[in-house]
């Protein structure tokens, strides 16, 4: 058998390996890949898994001549493994119109192909195209839930098909060899058709989830995770969020990969009329394929209403390079990921204390946002954006009033805890009993409402489904002496030590008033 020296590509993994090249191809051999010593470890990449992969591994092409270097692996022979598979390659390469030369064979010419990645990328997409009947040597890659799997093989190589994702030509080790020429050999990174990511928000709690809550105005922290996919096959990667209710905040895009700040390799977001994308420099891919890359980034809510969540839908796009796919071979769909934040809201309603069904109009309310978060700031109410925003002092914060029916709406919160206090007594009633209460609404929208000062004028509500309606709390106004003990004892000892007050001023009044008059 002739051979010459000959530069092989290990396909779609970037190696150069200088080979003997034998003529002819093997014997024919069983449908079934046999078993080996030698390893190809295929993975998803850091962060995934290959749960619900259904991968395929096809027997290429043997290495009958190993050349040693000492301990390095030095040169090899290849051929193609079978007659069939001589034929299937062949096939492909003549699509291709790369010629097979005299004295060759068809796998040690696809081996060749060094020049034009390319030309390698489609050459291994027809290959995957064309196996349907082919008399191939083949194994299933065993399901797996975890990161990776190793097969035992003999070495060759292979053509990995992935029925969600990109094929992959790649050398096995040889001889228990990891590296040919200091180039890695005998793993790969599986090249998903699309990119799934992770994506999360963080709640109030600080706690990262797939649904919270907001109030309207407010900004909330978001997380997306996913793998760098294989460069040999993508170029770069876009990140998109398509949002509503909602806009991304300018600046606050971070990347990190393994802990390290990577947000210098993206090139600055692109903020849209609803959304932003951020696709990462040239570079990026490539230094750190099969890493998984940690994005946050914060929007702000701005038209967050109870019938209008704010949702945004996230979505990682590959770069794909030249040749990935056949002409006319449509591109696959870009797996997203959708998070809605909710909004809720209570009311009240003023009644007399007298007459629980005689409504009470003109009576003014403050609310304030108790939560660590805004740390006990009152709020302002825009009613023409539906907007709330924070103030320190409470004479500054929005009056809210009760209407004819009696009623106000406090509108678009999130979850959280609120004090509100009655800070206007409408006329006819006690100016000095001014009820208020502390409504706590929890992320998936349960609101409880208790009374704090005069707690026995104020009906509140038990874990009522904010998503469900509006729960209502009922305050009541006192306008006679006889309602006094709805108000609570001190209240009473108050009101009784300010009407004794007042008689002791009024007998002293009398008594000087009868001295002066006895004196004149």
């Amino acid at each position: 058998m002739t051979s010459r020296k000959w530069q092989l590509a290990a396909g779609l993994t970037g190696l150069a390996l200088f080979a003997s090249i034998g003529v002819g191809v093997a014997p024919a051999m069983a449908a079934d890949i046999p078993a080996g010593t030698d390893q190809l470890t295929i993975t998803a990449g850091q962060g995934s898994t290959l749960a619900g992969k259904n991968l395929t591994v096809y027997r290429i092409a043997e290495y009958p001549d190993v050349v040693m270097n000492g301990n390095d692996l030095a040169s090899l022979s290849a051929r193609s493994v079978s007659n069939a598979t001589e034929q299937w390659v062949k096939a492909a390469l003549d699509a291709q119109h790369v010629t097979v030369k005299a004295g060759d064979n068809a796998a040690s010419t696809l081996l060749r192909v060094t020049d034009d990645t390319n030309t390698v990328r489609q050459l291994a997409a027809r290959l995957a195209t064309s196996v349907d009947g082919k008399d191939l040597q083949k194994k299933t890659v065993p399901a797996s839930t975890t990161e990776s799997v190793t097969m035992q093989l003999p070495a060759g190589y292979y053509l990995v098909t992935d029925a969600d994702g990109v094929p992959i030509l790649i050398s096995s080790t040889v001889r228990g060899k990891n590296s040919l020429n200091k180039k890695p050999i005998g793993r790969t990174t599986i090249k998903s058709n699309g990119i799934k990511p992770e994506k999360k928000v963080k709640n109030l709690a600080g706690q990262w989830v797939d649904e919270a809550s907001a109030t309207n105005s407010e900004t909330r922290e978001y997380r997306v995770r996913f793998t760098v996919p294989n460069a040999a096959a993508v170029q770069t990667v876009t990140i998109g969020d398509v949002m509503e209710n909602m806009e991304y905040v300018a600046g606050t895009f971070h990347a990190t990969v393994d802990g390290a700040d990577v947000t210098g390799q993206f090139n600055t977001p692109t903020k849209t009329s609803n959304g932003f994308t951020a696709t990462s420099k040239n570079t990026f891919v490539a230094a750190h394929e099969g890493k998984q890359v940690t994005v946050t980034y914060s929007t702000q809510m701005t038209t967050l209403d109870k019938s209008k969540p704010a949702v945004n839908k996230v979505g990682v796009t590959p770069g794909w390079k030249d040749g990935v796919f056949l002409e006319g071979q449509p591109k696959p769909t870009v797996p997203t990921v959708t998070t809605t934040l909710n909004t809720y809201d209570f009311g009240l309603r003023k009644v007399s204390a007298g007459n629980t069904s005689k409504t009470v109009a003109g009576a003014g309310f403050k609310i304030q946002n108790q939560s660590a978060l805004h740390q006990n700031k009152w709020m302002n109410w825009n009613a023409g954006t539906k907007q709330w925003s924070y103030v320190d002092a409470e004479n500054a914060a929005t009056e809210l009033r009760t209407g004819a029916n009696g009623v106000i709406d406090f509108r678009s919160l999130g979850a959280g805890t609120y004090l509100v206090k009655e800070t206007t007594v409408p006329d006819g009633y006690f100016t000095h009993i001014k009820p208020s209460f502390r409504v706590t609404i929890t992320e998936d929208g349960k609101v409880t409402a208790v009374g704090v000062d005069q707690a026995g004028l104020v009906t509140g509500v038990n874990n009522a489904d904010g998503k469900a309606g509006t729960p209502m709390v009922t305050v009541q106004n006192v306008d006679n002496v006889s309602q006094l003990p709805k108000t609570g004892s001190s209240t009473l000892a108050v009101l009784l030590f300010a009407g004794m007050a007042i008689v002791l001023a009024a007998g002293a009044a009398g008594i000087s008033a009868y001295m002066l008059k006895s004196r004149a």
